[in-house]
């Protein structure tokens, strides 16, 4: 009681504090316990496989006799948590040339880097302002050399050498060589970036 407060006789008793209230039900007692909580459950898995995706996770309201319980009086003892949020896998890599152009709308040629069975492979890309881009591989030293007739590829020294006349003609230097993404295999029959022999067309 307030030392300094007169009797209480003094006051209009019209005026008076109520000295009890009502508490229970959907109404939690003063220093009582939280009458309802939130359940969550973990995080689940994010709806993209690489960039930025959605995540979510259920949250539901119980009562403290662990009964389901409308939100709003969950929402009366603390706001309810966040059941989404976004996510982050890895970065997008693209698969081919074409996915390259869709997801990047890169229109102009040249090396980059594409996801092939699991690993970062520098690719060149060629036609990428086509419809139908192709993917090449760069050989090392700038060329290479191939023999058209039995077919031959490989790098570093050029074939052995042929009686004329058909040296000149049986000889291509490749730059680059198609490569298919999918089978991992290289073809020597597209001479995009090649040249024959004395710089004439490929046989």
């Amino acid at each position: 009681m307030d030392e300094d407060a007169g009797p209480a006789g003094l006051c209009p008793p019209s005026s008076r504090p109520s000295a009890a209230r009502a508490c229970g039900g959907e109404q939690r007692c003063p220093g009582a316990a939280p009458l309802h909580r939130w359940t969550i459950d973990p995080w689940g898995r994010c709806s993209a496989a690489c960039g930025f995706g959605v995540t979510w996770r259920r949250v539901g309201c119980v009562s403290v006799n662990g009964l389901k319980a409308p939100r709003r009086l969950c929402s009366r003892e603390e706001p309810r948590p966040d059941r989404f949020r976004w996510c982050y896998e890895r970065p997008c890599y693209p698969k081919t040339c074409h996915e390259l152009r869709t997801q990047t709308g890169a229109r102009g040629d040249g090396e980059f880097r594409l996801l092939v069975r699991g690993a970062l492979v520098w690719v060149y890309c060629h036609g990428l302002n086509g419809s139908s881009p192709l993917e090449f591989l760069t050989l090392p030293g700038g060329s290479s050399y191939a023999r058209t007739d039995p077919l031959y590829i490989g790098g570093g020294r050029p074939p052995p050498a042929l009686p004329p006349p058909c040296a000149e003609a049986s000889v291509t230097r490749f730059a680059k060589v198609y490569f298919n993404v999918s089978d991992l295999s290289l073809a020597g029959d597209v001479f995009t970036f090649a040249e024959g022999g004395g710089g004439g067309s490929p046989p």
